[in-house]
């Protein structure tokens, strides 16, 4: 059975993926209902955030009508290319498990001395699209396999120290 490593209260813990998550099963109406309403949610805060800066919105303050052409035309491009699960810059993204979340922190973290190093600077969005790119390229494995370390680590410390207070 799969399992996916997710981080509840600061502890990591294994979850078992059913059978009926497998890709290629079919999906029920349900499901259908589900994957729809967090794909909906997920664009919507997706392009919340950017549109309040992009259009100079302040809080409470609902988007010009002239706007929302524009506006709508940034939905249907945004929706047609989302990926579940990729990072593309700008807010928190999707949650990672704690490898994928532990190898991106590292990657950035590459890239921040290297700009440091060469006396330069970048916004967030651009160290987050340097770091996919580190983390797909041929470098990319060595920083897989030193998080996963560091996570074994982690949930070895963290195992050590539960069965210390219990």
């Amino acid at each position: 059975m799969a399992t996916e490593q997710i981080t509840i209260c600061g502890r990591p813990f294994t979850v078992p993926i059913p059978a009926w998550l497998d890709v290629g099963q079919p999906i029920t109406e349900a499901i259908h209902g589900s994957v729809s309403q967090t794909f909906c949610e997920n664009v919507r805060n997706n392009q919340a955030a950017k549109w309040a800066k992009e259009f100079g919105l302040e809080k409470g303050v609902p988007l010009p009508e002239d706007k929302v052409a524009e506006a709508q035309a940034k939905v249907d491009a945004y929706a047609a290319t989302y990926v579940f699960g990729v990072r593309s810059g700008g807010g928190r993204g999707p949650s990672l498990n704690p490898i994928d979340r532990e190898a991106m922190k590292l990657a950035r973290d590459k890239v921040r001395v290297q700009l440091r190093a060469k006396g330069l600077k970048a916004t967030p969005e651009a160290i987050n699209d340097a770091a996919r790119r580190h983390l797909e390229g041929p470098k990319g494995e060595v920083t897989l396999r030193l998080a996963r370390q560091i996570v074994r680590g982690q949930e070895e410390a963290a195992k050590e120290a539960l069965a210390e207070a219990a």
